[in-house]
């Protein structure tokens, strides 16, 4: 009886830990090259509970306050947390997007502009290998059941419908990507999208037009004299 009371009392924990953490984080690309960002942190209040006075919640809402976030109460089911956002001039100066990818200099989404076209890249990795559990260590797989319960995605929103990527999900007529992260494992995020430049193709069609015309008006000069 003792026996079947704890496995009943561990499948009922486990029960209440099903999606007790959720991290969404949303960048979205403007045609401009400004960037909107936005992310949503939720636990559930059982979980909270459990760390007592260093709630981690209220640890990541005074960091994103401090780099500019406006910062909302969010509550999804019977998680609760926080939405922030922020907006930025220029996709450059997003600091974040290079530690999401754990990269330094640069960051990780390539933006090649040629006479033509306009093609993003991305082509990165996000590593949550250090969230995996050991067998050893979870012999009852309490550890693994919570990692397991982990609602994490990445969302990438670009001014173009993406064709070439390894998304989980794909929305927004094809423009907004989802990506599913895995705890314990390296998730690889990658993309590729191409947009005409309309603008220059029409620009050096009027210029080609006029200079037709003008050889056509020179033609036309010469045979009348």
């Amino acid at each position: 009886m003792r026996k079947f009371t704890f496995i009943a009392l561990i499948s009922l924990f486990l029960l209440f830990l099903s999606g007790c953490v959720e991290g969404v984080y949303h960048l979205k690309v403007n045609k401009n090259g400004s960037a909107d960002a936005e992310f949503k942190l939720a636990m559930s209040p059982l979980i909270l509970d459990m760390f007592n006075n260093s709630n981690p919640i209220s640890k990541v809402k005074k960091e994103a306050e401090s780099e500019g976030y406006q910062v909302a109460t969010y509550r999804s089911g019977n998680l609760v947390g926080i939405q922030a956002k922020k907006h930025y001039n220029s996709i450059r100066d997003f600091k974040g997007f290079r530690e999401m990818f754990n990269q330094e200099g640069e960051i990780p989404l390539k933006v090649k502009k040629s006479l033509f076209t306009t093609t993003y890249i991305l082509d990165a990795n996000i590593d949550l290998s250090n969230l995996a559990i050991s067998e050893e260590k979870d012999f009852i797989g309490l550890e693994t059941a919570m990692i397991n319960s982990i609602d994490l995605r990445f969302l990438l929103t670009l001014p173009v419908k993406i064709e070439n990527h390894n998304a989980s999900n794909v929305t927004d007529e094809g423009k907004t990507l989802e990506w599913i992260l895995i705890p314990g494992e390296d998730n690889p995020i990658h993309l590729e999208a191409k947009i005409i430049n309309i603008t220059n193709i029409a620009v050096i069609i009027g210029l080609l037009a006029l200079v037709a015309f003008v050889i056509i008006l020179k033609k036309k000069k010469l045979k009348n004299s």
